[in-house]
């Protein structure tokens, strides 16, 4: 399988625990900086951030869809 154009190398390291960005907003990408809080009360949505709380250190590729569609 391909990875997506806009796929994110993130390495992970044990026990910290990371927030991946779902609404496409943050200006941290691929990580959450709460900006879907006030996307969500301005147009009624449901975004919430992945929590990631790694075991052991490790890489992982991570995108979404919505981070095309709003920063495009």
């Amino acid at each position: 399988m391909n990875k997506p154009d806009n796929a994110v190398k993130i390495n992970l390291k044990s026990n910290k625990k990371i927030s991946i960005c779902t609404c496409g907003k943050s200006d941290s990408l691929p990580f959450c900086d709460n900006r879907h809080r006030e996307l969500n009360k301005e147009n009624g949505t449901h975004y919430k951030s992945v929590k990631i709380f790694p075991e052991n250190d490790t890489n992982i590729w991570v995108s979404s869809t919505t981070w095309e569609k709003h920063n495009k």
